[in-house]
């Protein structure tokens, strides 16, 4: 099982579109995109979604909140899936409403979008990650061992080989009896384990 998510994007964009591919692709993730409600409306009916990325606005900047208007549906339809709620402009009342309606985050389309962007995608995912490596069976987990050791020895970008050690190390530790509830503790695109020498101590 590689490290990564199943991302629907609904953004009336095209531009931010191919922002938002070529930044997920690149991180691993599976990414679809749709540039209205009624299309997300027919994708959020497939099965596996782990995080929409959802425009607060899908009609023009100047339009309505018809992004935002699509937050029941979501649940409704995918229930598991973490809610993005993406904005050209923050508001207080389109955040509260947001947060209200059940989204995990809100992010603004601004200089730092792509910094932030990877940051704020990673940490929604992260609970799917364990709930997928959780759900397996042991003879799936022995695959899924194989692939990520597979993938960890192919995969040049130091980043996502990172990502793909720490969830490696994860797995194998579900494997034992006891260490079923074994989580991995990432907080940014940078943390790694480490591992410091024990002090010595003379015995007496």
């Amino acid at each position: 099982m590689k490290p990564s998510g199943r991302i629907l994007i609904v953004d009336d964009s095209p531009d931010f579109l191919d922002t938002y591919r070529t930044i997920l692709d690149t991180e691993g993730h599976t990414v679809v995109t749709v540039e209205d409600a009624k299309s997300a409306l027919v994708k959020l009916d497939e099965r596996g979604w782990d995080l929409v990325l959802l425009d607060r606005k899908l009609q023009g900047r100047s339009g309505p909140d018809t992004g935002l208007d699509l937050m029941r549906d979501i649940q409704a339809r995918a229930p598991s899936a973490k809610v993005i709620l993406v904005t050209g402009v923050a508001d207080a009342e389109s955040v509260e409403r947001a947060f209200s309606s059940g989204a995990y985050d809100y992010l603004e389309k601004n200089a730092y979008l792509e910094a932030i962007l990877k940051i704020k995608v990673r940490n929604a995912l992260e609970g799917a990650r364990e709930r997928r490596m959780a759900a397996l069976a042991n003879g799936k987990r022995e695959e899924a061992i194989r692939e990520l050791w597979r993938s960890v020895q192919t995969e040049a970008d130091p980043h996502r080989k990172g990502q793909q050690l720490e969830d490696l190390v994860a797995l194998l530790f579900k494997s034992i009896p006891g260490f079923e509830r074994t989580e991995t503790n990432r907080k940014s695109l940078d943390e790694q384990i480490e591992s410091a020498p024990v002090p010595w101590t003379p015995e007496m």
